[in-house]
C-alpha cells in the first residue's frame, strides 16, 4: 500500500514540474544522430528537450565529431535556443591517418599479385589482336582461292600457305587462352591475398564513433522548480 501511494505522489509531483518545463533547442550547422547528456545523468537522442527553469550542464556527442561540453541557463523569458559549431575529433583524425596506413600495406601485399594480372590481362589483350589479324588472314587467303584471284600460287602452294598460317593462328588462340586462364587464377589469388590480410590484419576501429555516453537506462532525476520538487523520467 506504502508503495503505491509513493507511485502516485511520484507522478503528481512529475506532473507539477512538467507545468514548467520550457522548450530547449540545440542548433548545430549539421545533420546527425546526436546524443545530449544534461547533468551526467539523463540522456536524450533528439535536438530539442524539455527542461524546468534552471542551470544545467550539457554534453553534446555526434559521431566523429569533438564532444561539446557547455553550461546553459533555461529562463522563461529567453527563447533557450543554443547554436554550437562542429569540429571534428582527434579521435577520427586519427582514425583516417590509421585507416590509409592500413590499405597503403594492404596495396603492397596486393602489389605482386596485381603485377600479374595486368602483365596477364596485357599479354592477352595483344595475342587477342594479333589472332584477329592472323584470322582475317586466313579469310583473305581463302577469298582469294575460291574467287581465283592468283594465278601466281599453284593449287599446293597454296594449301601449305593456308596451313601454315592456320597453325600460327592456331597457336595464338591457344595461347590467348592460356592467358586468359592464367589472368583468372591470379585475380583469384589477389582475392584470396585480400582476404586473408584483412581477416589477419582487423580494420581499425574508430573510436569516436562510439556514444562516451555508456548508460541509456532510465534516470530519475530531481529538478527543483518555482513551485515544487519534481521528479521526472528521462532515457
Amino acid at each position: 500500500m506504502n508503495k503505491i501511494v509513493f507511485i502516485l505522489l511520484l507522478f503528481s509531483f512529475n506532473s507539477l514540474s512538467q507545468k514548467d518545463e520550457l522548450k530547449v533547442d540545440f542548433i548545430f550547422p549539421n545533420d546527425g544522430n546526436y546524443e545530449i547528456r544534461v547533468n551526467q545523468n539523463a540522456i536524450y537522442d533528439t535536438s530539442s528537450v524539455l527542461l524546468a527553469e534552471g542551470t544545467y550542464f550539457i554534453e553534446i556527442w555526434n559521431p566523429g565529431l569533438k564532444l561539446i561540453i557547455d553550461t546553459i541557463s533555461i529562463l522563461p523569458k529567453n527563447d533557450n535556443v543554443f547554436r554550437y559549431g562542429i569540429k571534428v575529433s582527434d579521435q577520427h583524425e586519427i582514425h583516417k591517418m590509421q585507416i590509409k596506413r592500413y590499405n597503403s600495406k594492404r596495396r603492397i601485399s596486393l602489389l605482386p599479385y596485381l603485377l600479374l594480372d595486368v602483365l596477364g590481362g596485357a599479354a592477352a589483350s595483344i595475342y587477342y589482336a594479333k589472332g584477329r589479324f592472323e584470322y582475317a588472314e586466313l579469310l583473305n587467303l581463302k577469298n582469294i582461292h575460291d574467287n581465283n584471284l592468283n594465278s601466281d600460287l599453284s593449287n599446293d602452294e597454296f594449301i601449305k600457305l593456308y596451313n601454315d598460317k592456320s597453325v600460327l593462328y592456331n597457336r595464338t588462340r591457344l595461347m590467348y587462352f592460356s592467358l586468359i586462364g592464367f589472368t583468372a587464377l591470379s585475380t583469384s589469388f589477389t582475392i584470396i591475398q585480400n582476404y586473408r590480410y584483412k581477416r589477419k590484419n582487423k580494420l581499425p576501429s574508430n573510436p569516436s564513433l562510439i556514444s562516451p555516453f555508456t548508460s541509456k537506462d532510465y534516470n530519475l532525476s530531481f529538478v527543483m522548480t518555482p513551485n515544487a520538487l519534481g521528479f521526472k523520467f528521462a532515457f
